[in-house]
């Protein structure tokens, strides 16, 4: 995404740990889709050094953070973009 400057759309889902075994079939537990807008990651380098890809992982997930609930944001929780 970031080499061809196509734009991630964020989607955050939560209340699938709610489905276990087959008990969910007869009470359907709430799943909540959140789809943010699209974003374009940074330009980077040709060839991604392991810094780089850290940096970008944890701008994807700054975005994905912002679609859930703060219990569901873990490391994630506070940051801004």
């Amino acid at each position: 995404a970031s080499h061809n400057g196509v734009p991630i759309l964020p989607v955050g889902i939560t209340g699938t740990e709610k489905i276990k075994g087959v008990s969910w079939i007869l009470r359907r537990p709430q799943i909540t889709v959140n789809i943010g807008h699209p974003f374009n990651l940074p330009p980077v380098s040709s060839r991604l050094t392991k810094a780089e890809l850290t940096e970008l992982t944890n701008f994807i997930m700054r975005h994905v953070a912002e679609l859930l609930p703060p219990e569901y944001r873990g490391d994630y929780t506070g940051q801004g973009n």
